[in-house]
């Protein structure tokens, strides 16, 4: 059966069309002054803007711009996973919509359409800007690196100086996408996931000043804040392929070695039992319930770290075969 909508940026990591993100290109927002590391390929840009301690105390709140391509103005989406796969991680999706843009935190559990986020993550926006090639938003993003959803939890921790982030990007329209808590999309064409290295740039002292210019909580039809909403224009938003900004010398970051996936090869699905679960360490800061059609690979990759490290992770873990309701640790203190 053919993958569907996120499913794909979770199962497929590898397959990252034209993807050049493991460059860090520092960006400079002309109209607020936000200093931003970036990640752009061919279909969209993602950059963040953390407070100024980030590298050293991990944040729970970012200043984000995304912008999209777009074949014809004002449609399509897109979409980032904070975590890097689809499963039990905040997902932020992106849309036009009659000359606004509008977001939608998502989350999913299994491998179908993700439903609606019920955390306390919030969005303010700062500016938006939608043209005949590309839509951008320019936002504040709180309680967005850290998430809770039901008895499952996660977080994205910005001391270790990279996030390994899933995006993906689709040129049909959603559907129902008046309000973005009934909105359904269709089958995204481009997805991946990376590691985005940070740069000094990342963490401001300007950081407060900037986070107090996102005032606008755009909710669609779906009511909510009276705040006005920024106003899209027709200015030209930055281009995913033409988003660099001069660089400072120190854009690269040393390559994390838990940013690489191992080959797709060792991927083998084995038949669940009821083998003996493992004992996750006593350091685990996240863990993950398998359920049936996982294999431990696929658990790796979705939680943005190596077969390796899954394994020191949980002592004893029999991946061949893996048990059906076993707790597995994805990520230590």
């Amino acid at each position: 059966m053919r993958a569907t909508g996120w499913q794909l940026l979770t199962l497929l990591p590898w397959l990252q069309h034209g993807l050049a993100q493991d460059d860090t290109v520092t960006y400079t927002d002309k109209a607020s002054g936000i200093v931003f590391n970036t990640w752009p390929n061919t279909y969209m840009t993602f950059g963040m803007a953390l407070p100024s301690n980030a590298l050293t105390a991990d944040a729970t709140e970012f200043t984000g711009i995304i912008t999209c391509s777009s074949p014809t103005q004002g449609t399509g989406w897109c979409g980032i996973s904070m975590g890097g796969g689809m499963n039990s991680n905040l997902l932020l999706l992106a849309y036009p919509q009659q000359g606004q843009i509008l977001t939608s935190f998502r989350w999913a559990t299994d491998y179908k359409p993700p439903t609606v986020y019920t955390g306390d993550a919030k969005l303010t926006q700062i500016s938006s800007t939608i043209n005949s090639t590309h839509y951008s938003l320019i936002f504040r993003c709180q309680n967005c690196l850290k998430w809770k959803q039901g008895q499952e939890s996660g977080d994205a921790p910005t001391s270790e100086g990279y996030l390994v982030l899933g995006w993906c990007h689709a040129t049909t329209s959603p559907t129902n996408g008046a309000c973005p808590n009934s909105l359904s999309v269709r089958q995204h064409g481009n997805q991946g996931i990376f590691p985005a290295r940070f740069n000094s740039a990342v963490a401001n002292r300007a950081y407060t000043s900037w986070a107090s210019k996102a005032t606008a909580t755009v909710a669609g039809g779906c009511g909510g804040s009276r705040v006005p909403a920024p106003t899209a224009t027709t200015a030209k938003a930055p281009s995913p392929t033409t988003a660099k900004a001069p660089s400072p010398t120190t854009a690269k970051s040393p390559s994390p070695t838990t940013a690489k996936s191992p080959s797709p090869t060792t991927a083998k699905s084995p038949s669940p039992t009821t083998a003996k679960s493992p004992s996750p360490t006593s350091s685990c800061a996240k863990s993950y319930t398998v359920k049936s059609g996982d294999y431990c690979y696929l658990i790796a990759t979705n939680n943005g770290i190596t077969l390796d490290q899954l394994k020191s992770y949980n002592p004893g873990l029999n991946c061949d075969p893996l048990q059906i309701g076993a707790v597995v640790c994805v990520r230590r203190s």
